[in-house]
């Protein structure tokens, strides 16, 4: 089992932008990623209040204003 600690510039720099360049990708931020995934759980349906506790917000209203244009009206 690994217990090590997860350095995110070590991440970015050995890891995800390699991976952006090998795949033709360009250049983005590792924050993109969750807004990718907030507008991928968005069209699934998924539930924001889901999409906030994975997303470690404090509160759901935290992920509302920062993705309301992904999740339909009704779904808040």
């Amino acid at each position: 089992m690994w217990d090590g600690q997860i350095l995110i510039c070590h991440l970015l720099a050995t890891l995800f932008l390699p991976a952006l360049q090998r795949l033709g990708i360009p250049h983005m931020r590792w924050h993109d990623l969750r807004h990718f995934y907030a507008s991928v759980c968005a069209s699934e349906g998924i539930d924001i209040h889901d999409v906030s506790v994975w997303f470690g917000h404090a509160n759901v209203s935290i992920t509302q204003s920062t993705y309301v244009h992904l999740f339909k009206r009704s779904a808040l």
